[in-house]
């Protein structure tokens, strides 16, 4: 084939959170969860109690996403990757 697609992986954290609700917690629409049950346990989530400000610590979970972007090999051009 004159394709050489490019297929890149982004991951990104979900928001820290006390690690009772993180199960519960999805990744954006169009990401795949890949940490099961509390995720990860490595982050510290703040609570506002009266004057005080709390930092505890929390977990978090990890999504991916696989993006391909069409292109043509070293060579070949146009929508269709046409030789020379």
């Amino acid at each position: 084939s004159m394709r050489c697609n490019v297929k890149t992986t982004f991951t990104l954290n979900t928001a820290c959170t006390t690690c009772a609700a993180v199960p519960k917690i999805l990744c954006p629409r169009g990401w795949l969860k890949i940490t099961q049950g509390l995720g990860v346990r490595d982050c510290r989530y703040s609570v506002k109690l009266g004057e005080n400000t709390l930092s505890l610590p929390g977990c978090h979970h990890v999504c991916k996403k696989d993006i391909e972007e069409k292109k043509c090999c070293p060579g070949f051009w146009g929508t269709e990757c046409y030789g020379k």
